[in-house]
C-alpha cells in the first residue's frame, strides 16, 4: 500500500518561503495544505483546541492556546477563557524547548 501522495512527501508537507523585508502578505508564501480547516470541519468547538494541538505537535501548547483564544473571540462564553495566557505560553514554550533539546 502506498501512503505517499502522488507528488511525494514534499508535496504532502508543502513549503514555506519567507522573504525578509517584503511587505505583508508577500513576506510569507506557503504551499502547505490547510490541514486545520480540513480536519476541523464539523468538529465541536470544545474539541478544536485539542485537535489543533495534536495536529500541530510542534509548539502544540501554542496552537491549543491560540485556538482557545480564537474561539473565545468568535463566540464569547462558549469556552472558559484561558488563564494567565502570557505566563502559560512562556512556561510551556521553555518546557518544550528543554524536551526537544533532550530528545535531540
Amino acid at each position: 500500500m502506498n501512503l505517499v501522495a502522488p507528488g511525494g512527501l514534499a508535496h504532502l508537507a508543502g513549503a514555506l518561503r519567507f522573504t525578509p523585508g517584503a511587505p505583508p502578505p508577500h513576506s510569507l508564501q506557503s504551499t502547505r495544505q490547510d490541514w486545520a480547516a480540513r480536519m476541523g470541519h464539523g468538529v465541536p468547538p470544545a474539541r478544536l483546541p485539542g485537535l489543533m494541538a495534536s495536529l500541530f505537535n510542534l509548539c502544540s501548547h501554542a496552537h491549543r492556546l491560540c485556538c482557545q483564544l480564537a474561539i473565545g473571540a468568535a463566540a464569547p462564553g462558549l469556552l472558559p477563557p484561558p488563564q494567565a495566557v502570557a505566563e502559560r505560553l512562556r512556561r510551556e514554550t521553555a518546557a518544550e524547548h528543554l524536551r526537544r533539546i533532550g530528545l535531540d
